[in-house]
């Protein structure tokens, strides 16, 4: 006798969440590994809301604006100084481009000891995309999270936790909303307010970034 059909399906599920801001603009943070299933959720909202305007990236409070930021964040984390209740702990991985748009990505702890990363500063490497790790004091919590410049973030579920005494009973849910809700628009808010990053700090970084990686090559120590 045959043998009976096997038929399988796959479940691609979507979480979205929406919250209005202060002008009644509804951010919905859609939550899928597949840009396929986000696309379909995105086209779900628009045919049961037809009069929405769907911007998907460009204009929301997540867009980190310029990809100057990624280089401004790792001059915060690598001084480790506090935000308000804020404090980096490492960055753990960091994109960069250069100027033929080809792709390199720094790996493991991402630092001034690390050549690879001080050749990108050096050279105006445009970098777009962060993973780095968090304590929040308040909370208190520590999160890894991964982030991109048009706004959508990733959060590692296995580098985040929650005080017991935060009384958190769905981890990857809070740790969604503080990246988000919290985080992002803390970041954003400093970096865009830093006037004394774009004056001076910023090419006193890329210049001492260039002369660290030529005493080093000159001596011929790796790294």
């Amino acid at each position: 006798s045959s043998s009976p059909i096997q038929t399988h399906y796959r479940l691609e599920a979507v979480d979205v969440l929406f919250t209005t801001d202060s002008t009644d603009r509804v951010l919905a943070l859609v939550s899928s590994r597949s840009e396929d299933v986000v696309s379909t959720a995105m086209n779900a909202i628009q045919s049961a809301i037809p009069s929405a305007e769907i911007d998907r990236f460009s204009s929301t409070a997540l867009h980190l604006g310029d990809p100057d930021f990624f280089l401004w964040a790792m001059e915060w984390i690598i001084n480790g100084a506090a935000i308000g209740e804020v404090s980096p702990t490492e960055a753990t991985s960091l994109r960069a481009r250069d100027r033929s748009s080809r792709p390199s990505l720094i790996m493991d702890t991402v630092d001034v000891q690390r050549n690879v990363f001080l050749n990108a500063v050096a050279s105006g490497d445009t970098l777009d995309q962060l993973r780095f790790v968090v304590r929040i004091s308040s909370i208190p919590a520590k999160i890894t999270a991964e982030l991109y410049i048009d706004g959508s973030f990733v959060v590692l579920t296995s580098g985040s936790h929650y005080g017991v005494h935060a009384g958190v009973t769905n981890e990857h849910l809070r740790s969604v909303e503080d990246v988000a809700y919290f985080l992002i628009p803390l970041l954003r808010g400093q970096y865009e307010g830093d006037t004394d990053w774009r004056s001076q700090r910023k090419l006193a970084f890329e210049a001492e970034s260039r002369r660290v990686l030529i005493e080093r090559l000159s001596a011929g120590l790796p790294r």
